[in-house]
């Protein structure tokens, strides 16, 4: 190998490497973080007025957006309720009086606002107070309630509310102890419309023995 002369070492030059000093580094980055995030200098930009409204104006929207959408489904939930409970009723109605009317005997008294019903329910041919069985309606305020009346027993409710009750019957020119077939019509009010009900039944196990020629009942 050449040695290289004093000759050619005379165009070079030789710098010492410097030393790092990287705790002093580490320390000084820490320090520019730490005053980065110091609660007194982060965000000392703040917001402006225009900024403020327009953050209070989309809270306002939403906030009346979401009472909008509670009273909704409260009033859904109230009508819902409503419903239930008057299709409730309705079916025990049905039922109720489609027993009556078929058990019983006799149609003993009847007309457009209601309907008397013998029922024997001793088996002895004999009409007393305690069997007749009377379905008529009764005024509250502006509405009607569709009630049941056995014996001499205060009336029941069967409908609560409801409208334009009227009793019809298969032979209404003849005396009520010949008709055989009771229908009951009435409105009820749901869901802000009005819809029509009816409810029939016919007489299983008719007198008919128990009646002169003219309908007259013979004891």
């Amino acid at each position: 190998m050449q040695s290289l002369s004093d000759k050619s070492l005379r165009g070079l030059s030789f710098r010492p490497k410097q030393s790092k000093n990287l705790n002093g580094d580490c320390f000084a980055s820490l320090a520019m973080t730490k005053e980065r995030f110091l609660p007194g200098n982060f965000g000392r930009k703040g917001l402006t007025l225009v900024e403020l409204l327009v953050a209070m104006m989309v809270t306002s929207v939403i906030l009346t957006a979401v009472a909008t959408l509670a009273y909704a489904l409260g009033k859904v939930s109230d009508s819902g309720n409503d419903t239930s409970e008057k299709q409730a009723q309705l079916r025990y109605a049905t039922l109720k009086i489609s027993e009556l009317i078929r058990y019983s005997r006799l149609v003993y008294a009847a007309d457009e606002s209601g309907v008397v019903l013998w029922r024997d329910d001793n088996g002895d041919d004999y009409i007393t107070a305690a069997e007749l069985v009377t379905i008529s309606t009764r005024q509250v305020g502006s509405d009607s309630q569709l009630c049941e009346t056995d014996g001499t027993a205060e009336p029941i409710a069967l409908i609560h509310q409801c409208r334009n009750v009227q009793f019809t019957f298969d032979q209404p020119s003849e005396p009520p102890t010949k008709r055989t077939f009771v229908s009951v019509l009435f409105d009820l009010n749901e869901n802000g419309g009005t819809n029509h009900y009816q409810i029939s039944a016919a007489l299983r196990c008719w007198a008919w023995y128990m009646l002169d020629f003219d309908g007259n009942i013979i004891q």
